[in-house]
């Protein structure tokens, strides 16, 4: 197991060690209630390191059941970006400029 997957499961764990007195009584309930508080890397990051601790616990004989197992993280959720001027529709710059007129061609013998 990776040296930054404790880091990145410690806040499940503490929130879980509250209720629950062994790894083995943690559901996938649990996993599925702490997962889905978080968005875009922040949930994606935690769920795959409690997705290898649970496989190592399952592997070295901590647990019986993967809580994990079944559970799809999904794709990354990032928010939706917001205009920076509620009152300003065309955005920070204003209104586009009005397109720059035509070259004539009464000038062409000047070239």
């Amino acid at each position: 197991m990776s040296r930054l997957h404790p880091n990145r499961v410690r806040p499940a764990l503490l929130e879980w060690s509250n209720r629950h007195d062994h790894l083995r009584a943690v559901t996938g309930d649990d996993v599925l209630t702490y997962i889905t508080l978080l968005y875009g890397h922040q949930r994606h990051d935690p769920f795959v390191a409690l997705r290898s601790l649970s496989a190592w616990a399952k592997r070295n004989g901590p647990i019986f059941r993967n809580p994990t197992r079944r559970i799809k993280v999904g794709p990354y959720e990032y928010a939706v970006p917001k205009p920076l001027h509620p009152e300003a529709p065309d955005g920070p710059a204003g209104p586009p400029a009005p397109p720059l007129a035509e070259p004539s061609t009464a000038n062409l013998h000047l070239l």
